[in-house]
């Protein structure tokens, strides 16, 4: 099931990334008070218009595996986006934040 969350990622052309897919596995819980080591890798980057994939896994001080996951996200434009929401503007802290262009 295909969930949707907004993220930005930093360089490139600006764009607002939703999350369109994720798989993730629940290797064990983490203890309490123990120290969580979280990485995240893009392995190949797309074109800037193109979907990307993000590999992410959290570990214990130890090395031991924790969680990983696999998750696909998708770039819109701003225009796209507030298409997507049926809004006519984005709010000002987000169009200021984002400092997105209206072209796709």
């Amino acid at each position: 099931m295909a969930s949707w969350a907004g993220m930005m990622l930093v360089g490139g052309q600006r764009a607002i990334w939703l999350l369109r897919s994720a798989r993730v596995t629940y290797h064990r819980p983490a203890l309490a008070g123990e120290l969580v080591n979280l990485a995240a890798r893009i392995p190949k980057h797309a074109e800037p218009s193109e979907p990307q994939l993000v590999h992410n896994e959290a570990r214990n001080e130890m090395g031991d595996l924790l969680v990983n996951g696999q998750y696909k996200i998708v770039p819109f434009s701003s225009r796209k986006f507030k298409a997507l929401l049926g809004i006519d503007e984005m709010p000002a802290d987000w169009a200021a934040w984002l400092e997105l262009p209206e072209t796709d």
